[in-house]
């Protein structure tokens, strides 16, 4: 049995919605011991004060504070940083738990002995829990979700919204990315490549609201960075793709202006799946064979600038450049290496800053000058590529 949960909140500017979400979670009927950590991202708003009116009411919150706004990756990790409980759960700061779903899904999980257990319904809804706009309901009953499952897009809904796992778990995926926008979906991909298993737990419902402003899919998709934020997913779990797979990441271009579910990296993806379900993983997970294979190659270079061998991995670019090119991939791959050798920058500050540098590249050749002396030598070598 489980002897604690701690329930994470990262917040911003939440003052409309915090104290219904956290009010959700003392309807759950939870007879463990439970506390609730909620993380300030550097509102503007009144948050910060409800927060602590909110700690003030209940013993069981604890509050956090950034200093500066640093995304919902970094305040899930914050949260189960000062957190100590033995299963974990993130609740959006505008969303709402059914009644006993949290107490369904630790009994289900502690009966399943397994790492993570997700809702059967996820009901979108907009300014009350009764103002239902739609109702997506999980697939799977009976059996456990598996990384495959991922990539069909009729069967889950898993990466779509928060789910409850072990601190084991959290652990052994490593916690939220921190340097792109899509920290909960990468969570979920990345506890699945792990060969971590997931449960649905029939009868736990999750509330999502739905805002009048604009949600973090739209704006990203504005941006034009569906691709890149994808990317950033399928970087993590790389080595579980066959080669063929392989490289249609490395040749899509990642920077064109996408259209939403439709022609974006993670579109072109899933449907190389259902074309070809037998071909698209690599079953060994983490075996090269032929290092020759400027697949393979590609796979240890990512590994590489994720072990922090920066040097390393731009030696491994170079032989992978010889042998099937140089892309736009390649060009970011390079540049975020080279910040990353310059110790100018936090590695996850590294990941914007290669962005912000790729968008000058696409500008003016005159805004070179804004760039790094180290970086001016691989912009005049690989322009001609990024611009095609």
């Amino acid at each position: 049995m489980f002897n604690k949960l701690s329930i994470i909140i990262p917040c911003y500017n939440s003052e409309k919605t915090l104290s219904e979400a956290v009010s959700s979670i003392y309807r759950q009927n939870i007879l463990i011991d439970f506390e609730i950590i909620l993380v300030d991202d550097y509102s503007l708003d009144r948050t910060k004060k409800i927060m602590v009116e909110l700690s003030d009411r209940y013993y069981q919150i604890k509050c956090f504070f950034h200093e500066k706004n640093l995304g919902g990756g970094a305040a899930r990790n914050t949260g189960v940083k000062f957190s100590d409980g033995d299963c974990i759960f993130c609740l959006d700061s505008d969303d709402v738990l059914g009644d006993n779903s949290l107490s369904r899904m630790i009994s289900f999980l502690d009966e399943k002995k397994c790492d993570g257990v997700l809702f059967e319904k996820n009901i979108y809804f907009k300014r009350k829990i009764n103002n239902v706009i739609s109702v997506v309901n999980n697939k799977f009953s009976n059996k456990a979700v598996i990384i495959d499952d991922l990539f069909d897009e009729k069967k889950t809904f898993l990466t779509l919204v928060n789910f409850l796992y072990t601190r084991k778990a959290y652990l052994e995926v490593g916690g939220y990315p921190e340097h792109h926008d899509f920290d909960t979906q990468h969570f979920g991909y990345k506890f699945l490549s792990k060969d971590l298993e997931a449960f649905v737990c029939q009868g736990a419902i999750y509330y999502q609201r739905i805002n009048n402003y604009k949600s973090y899919f739209q704006r990203v998709y504005e941006k034009g960075e569906m691709s890149l934020n994808m990317y950033y997913i399928y970087e993590d779990i790389i080595d579980r793709f066959s080669s063929g797979v392989i490289s249609e990441i490395y040749d899509y271009d990642i920077f064109g202006k996408n259209k939403l579910c439709v022609d974006e990296l993670g579109a072109h993806i899933n449907a190389l799946y259902l074309n070809n379900k037998l071909n698209f993983f690599k079953r060994k997970n983490g075996t090269y064979v032929d290092r020759n294979e400027w697949t393979d190659l590609f796979v240890q270079a990512i590994k590489s600038y994720k072990e922090g061998k920066y040097a390393e991995s731009i030696d491994i670019y170079k032989k992978i450049a010889f042998l099937h090119g140089c892309g736009k991939i390649m060009v970011m791959n390079l540049v975020r290496n080279y910040l990353a050798l310059s110790n100018i920058y936090d590695i996850n500050v590294v990941e914007k800053v290669a962005i912000k540098t790729l968008e000058e590249m696409k500008i003016k050749k005159q805004k070179i000058k804004n760039l790094y002396p180290f970086l001016v030598k691989i912009f005049n070598f690989f322009k001609k590529y990024y611009d095609k």
